[in-house]
């Protein structure tokens, strides 16, 4: 059998494919598996264990234009002999492709609803879903042909002697010394979420050199990561190591792969050093992106967010604000760095990450929308999500309920929101802008109202909230957290 793996894009996208691609060594273990990438990225899956071959992609390359090209490029594909192909990147181009190329067995997203009908096997990838990571998330696919396969979550890479060599030369080359430990810094941000801002980068460099003995080494590749570099260089007092130009990606993988801790967005370098069992420290601006979903996976992380500083509509592609980027002190991201250098990884078990990225991603409400007699139950439980270490917001459907709760609290009334029911503006105005994940309603809850409330948000939220009704305060915040995300309504 031959296999085929489509995956196009970006460096970070196609490590988060990795635990498919073992998933699928599993399932078939005679099976021959390529996959489709970018020429860019095709340095990160050779000598994989679970991949036979690499197929350059030939729309990246312009070698597939108008209609000629494309036959040309089924054509190259067909001669293959391709017996099914997985697609954890599903668009049109690559779909008809595969149906040109001949490919009988297509396994695809079943919530692509216009591209289902052309799929032979799918399985629902529900992108909202916080739970799953983005890496086991693509593995479901295997669930499609193999409902009863075992889904595989190593995100393993393989280095070599060579690679390591050459980043150590490089190092040298720019005044770095091999034998001393360093840390890694990628400043740029690769589009799906928002950079750290030069100057909070250059006040951790300084506050990582006069605290520790590591080099500090900044990578980078293109214009934009050089002039990023040179900003920082700009506003810190201590000089730093940079590689930036210096190490294409085997040797980028080389250099990482002894580094002490990286530290990143949620980039290509983070999730290659999380691949390789490397620390990651992940500068998380956006309250668009969620470590749940693109965190650091299986290996000593932290993330680092102040989202609920912005109190703006998030539009992370769009917006120009520092908000986000100002609120993250450089202090918090060096006691970050220095305290998961010294972690192990979770191994097999990653229930303590998950637990820290829960309260990293999901913000929650209690909407008081019963009766008085119920001012107990709405102190209860916003207590214990904030003992769980929530970001925990409150509402309440009038002013004197707003009064009552305040004084049973002890906190500022400001601190309430008001939001009678029919105030259908006000209630989404307060979801999107506090990008609340979970309300916890304590009184009667009106189903059809709260998933119109969810519609809605989506046009604008990643995850928008759903809502769970609350009779008694509940013992286990994050296994409730858990089951809501999930899509299991009580």
């Amino acid at each position: 059998m031959r296999i085929l793996l489509v995956r196009p894009d970006a460096i970070g996208d196609v490590v988060l494919m990795v635990p498919l691609l073992n998933t699928i060594r599993q399932a078939y273990p005679d099976a021959e598996i390529y996959t489709l990438q970018q020429p860019y990225t095709i340095p990160l899956l050779q000598d994989h264990p679970s991949v036979t071959a690499i197929i350059p992609d030939w729309r990246k390359i312009r070698r597939s234009r108008g209609v000629k090209g494309f036959l040309a490029y089924s054509r190259y594909l067909r001669s293959f002999g391709f017996d099914m192909v997985f697609f954890p990147y599903l668009e049109p181009y690559y779909l008809f492709l595969a149906i040109a190329a001949g490919i009988s067995t297509r396994v695809g997203d079943k919530n692509k609803i216009f591209l289902r009908p052309f799929l032979t096997h799918s399985i629902p990838l529900d992108f909202r879903n916080l739970v799953l990571h983005e890496s086991q998330q693509s593995a479901k696919l295997i669930w499609g042909v193999k409902p009863e396969a075992m889904l595989d979550p190593t995100m393993n890479l393989c280095v070599a002697d060579t690679d390591r060599e050459q980043a150590m030369s490089a190092l040298v080359e720019v005044g770095g010394d091999p034998a001393l430990p360093y840390i890694v810094i990628h400043p740029r941000s690769g589009g799906g979420n928002r950079p750290w801002l030069p100057a909070k980068y250059a006040a951790l460099i300084d506050h990582l050199t006069e605290r520790s003995e590591y080099q500090i080494v900044l990578t980078g590749s293109g214009a934009k990561e050089i002039q990023i570099i040179s900003d920082i260089r700009n506003f810190t007092r201590h000089s730093f190591i940079d590689i930036s130009g210096k190490t294409p990606l085997r040797s980028l993988m080389g250099l990482i792969s002894r580094a002490a801790v990286v530290i990143g967005t949620d980039t290509g370098p983070t999730h290659i050093a999380a691949a390789l069992g490397v620390p990651v420290v992940s500068v998380s601006p956006t309250k668009f992106v969620k470590a749940l979903r693109w965190g650091p996976w299986r290996t000593p992380n932290r993330v680092v967010s102040e989202s609920q500083a912005c109190t703006l509509v998030c539009r992370p592609y769009k917006c120009k604000k520092n908000i986000c980027l100002d609120a993250i002190d450089s202090h918090r991201v060096s006691d970050a760095i220095l305290s998961v250098a010294l972690e192990t990884p979770d191994g097999v078990n990653s229930i303590p990450t998950k637990h820290r990225w829960i309260q990293t991603s999901m913000h929650t409400m209690v909407y008081w929308a019963g009766r008085e007699s119920q001012l107990q139950m709405v102190v209860d439980q916003y207590n214990m999500l904030k003992c769980s270490g929530f970001v925990v917001h409150l509402g309440t459907r009038s002013w004197r309920f707003r009064r009552s709760l305040a004084a049973a609290l002890g906190i500022e009334s400001d601190l309430i929101t008001v939001i009678p029911p029919f105030d259908w503006v006000g209630m989404v105005w307060a979801l999107m802008t506090h990008d609340i994940t979970v309300v916890f309603v304590v009184g009667p809850i009106v189903r059809w109202y709260w998933f119109l409330m969810r519609q809605i948000c989506a046009l604008r939220q990643y995850c928008p909230p759903v809502a769970l009704g609350i009779s008694t305060p509940s013992e286990s915040m994050e296994d409730i957290v858990l089951q809501i995300t999930a899509g299991v309504y009580p």
